[in-house]
C-alpha cells in the first residue's frame, strides 16, 4: 500500500473534515506557527502542502505565511486556509514561488449576516443593556428608558459582496431602504449606488462596512465619516473576516488627537487588529462585544 502524503495542519480542524484529513495524509500537526522556524530542512522538505486551521481564539492579526514561511518548505505547492479571510497570507509571494492558496468562500455568508442584523437590532433596541438592567434588580421598580427604531430608516452598506448581499436580504424584510457603495455599481440589485463613503454616511441613519481587513481598507471609516453620520446615527460596522465585535453605544474619544467627532449613537470601537476603521479612543461606554463564533457548528464540522 502507498504511503500517505505528509500534511502539516496549523491549528485545528473540527468534526469530519479533520476525520478525512487523518484518512488522505500522514498529518503533522502544530498548534500555531511558532515552531515553524525551528523546523530542520529534513522535516520542511517533506511538505508539498500545508493546512492552516483554527489558530489559538481563531484571529491571526499578522501576516504569518509570508516569504520567511514559505522558504522553509522547498517542495511546497499548496496552502489551504480554513475560512474566507487569507490576509494573514503573503499572496503575491506565493503566487511567486507557484504556491496556490485555497481558501473556503460562502461557508460561513448567511451565519456572518445573521449575527450582523443581530448586532444591529441589539444597538438599536438596546438589549444587552435591557437585560442588564432586568438582572439588576431595577425592573419592575424602575422604567428601562425607550429606545430606538429600525422604521423609516435608511441602511447604507460599505461593501456590497457576498456578506454585503446577505445584509441587505435580511434588511429587506425590516422595510429599511438600501443603499451601498462599492468600488464599482452593482446591476444585480436593485439598491441605491452611493458615489463614495462619505456621501453613503450623510444619506443614511445607519452605516455597515463589511469589508476585508488589510492594508486596501485601512482608514477606510475616518472622523470625517462618523461627523457625516451624526449623532442620531447608528454607526456599525461588521469586518467580513471576523474575529471579533465589539459595539459600543454611546460617545466614543476623538480620532487620533484629533477634535472629538459627533459620534453615533451605535459606534463599532474595532478591535486593535482592524485597520478599516481610524483608530477611536477607548469608548467611553459599555460595548457589546461578540467573540469569533459566526459560523453554523454544524457545517464547520461537515455534518
Amino acid at each position: 500500500m502507498p504511503s500517505k502524503p505528509d500534511l502539516l495542519l496549523i491549528g485545528r480542524l473540527f468534526g469530519a473534515p479533520e476525520t478525512r484529513v487523518d484518512e488522505l495524509f500522514q498529518v503533522h500537526r502544530i498548534e500555531d506557527f511558532a515552531p515553524v522556524p525551528e523546523f530542520a530542512a529534513e522535516m520542511a522538505g517533506k511538505f508539498r502542502a500545508v493546512a492552516v486551521g483554527m489558530v489559538g481564539s481563531g484571529h491571526i492579526d499578522s501576516v504569518v505565511v509570508n516569504e520567511a514561511f514559505l522558504a522553509r518548505f522547498p517542495r511546497l505547492e499548496l496552502v489551504a486556509a480554513l475560512g474566507v479571510g487569507c490576509d494573514h497570507i503573503d499572496v503575491v509571494a506565493a503566487a511567486a514561488r507557484d504556491v496556490i492558496v485555497t481558501n473556503t468562500p460562502d461557508v460561513n455568508t448567511e451565519e456572518v449576516a445573521d449575527t450582523a442584523m443581530g448586532m444591529l437590532l441589539s444597538t438599536v433596541r438596546q438589549l444587552p443593556q435591557a437585560d442588564r438592567f432586568i438582572r439588576s434588580g431595577a425592573w419592575p421598580t424602575a422604567m428601562f428608558p425607550l429606545t430606538g427604531t429600525l422604521r423609516n430608516k435608511r441602511l447604507g452598506i460599505l461593501g456590497l459582496g457576498r456578506i454585503g448581499k446577505a445584509v441587505a436580504r435580511r434588511a429587506e424584510g425590516f422595510d429599511l431602504e438600501i443603499l451601498y457603495h462599492n468600488r464599482n455599481r452593482r446591476e444585480d440589485v436593485p439598491y441605491t449606488y452611493v458615489s463614495s463613503a462619505l456621501e453613503l454616511a450623510r444619506a443614511v441613519d445607519i452605516l455597515m462596512l463589511i469589508v476585508p481587513g488589510g492594508e486596501d481598507t485601512r482608514d477606510l471609516v475616518d472622523a470625517e465619516i462618523l461627523r457625516a453620520l451624526g449623532p442620531d446615527g447608528v454607526g456599525r460596522w461588521l469586518l467580513s473576516r471576523l474575529a471579533a465585535f465589539e459595539l459600543c453605544t454611546a460617545h466614543a474619544g476623538p480620532d487620533r488627537g484629533a477634535e472629538a467627532p459627533s459620534c453615533p449613537t451605535g459606534v463599532h470601537y474595532r478591535l486593535r487588529h482592524w485597520r478599516s476603521v481610524r483608530r477611536i479612543d477607548k469608548p467611553r461606554c459599555p460595548a457589546l462585544r461578540y467573540p469569533f463564533c459566526s459560523c453554523d457548528h454544524q457545517r464547520a464540522q461537515g455534518k
